[in-house]
Parts: structure tokens; sequence; C-alpha cells
């Protein structure tokens, strides 16, 4: 292995450790379904099984589709 890989592997390896540590945001646009199926707490939950932080939020308006939630029609702003 030549000198530039194996500085790449650390630095590599050094991102992926200081990464690790700033917490994943998530949020959830959606509607009834995500709301009910309480996809953040699941999602929540696994990345917590795999030693990762994350923080999930949902905005999931009944029958609200993906144009309303982009023109700001239904959802939070």
């Amino acid at each position: 292995m030549n000198r530039l890989s194996k500085i790449f592997l650390i630095v590599l390896g050094l991102c992926s450790q200081l990464t690790a540590a700033v917490p994943e945001r998530v949020l959830f646009v959606g509607n009834s379904y995500t709301y009910y199926e309480n996809m953040t707490q699941v999602v929540a939950a696994f990345a917590a099984s795999r030693d990762l932080a994350m923080q999930t939020r949902k905005s999931p308006p009944g029958g609200a589709t993906l144009e309303q939630h982009w023109a700001g029609v239904k959802g939070k702003h």
C-alpha cells in the first residue's frame, strides 16, 4: 500500500468518527400513512439500535399530496 492510500484511509477513518457524533436530522413528509405507522419512532429506534444519533420530525396532514406540501398548502411551514 502506498503512502497516499494510507493517508486517505486515515482521513476517511477520522471523518467517519466526526460525523458519527453529529445527529442526523430526518423530516418525514407524508400523510396519514406516515402518521399512523409511527415512521418517525420506528426509524429513530432502528438508528438507536445501530448506535446512530438521529432526530426525527414529521409533517403528516391527512390526505396531503407532495404538491400540497411543496406549495405550503398543507403541513408545517
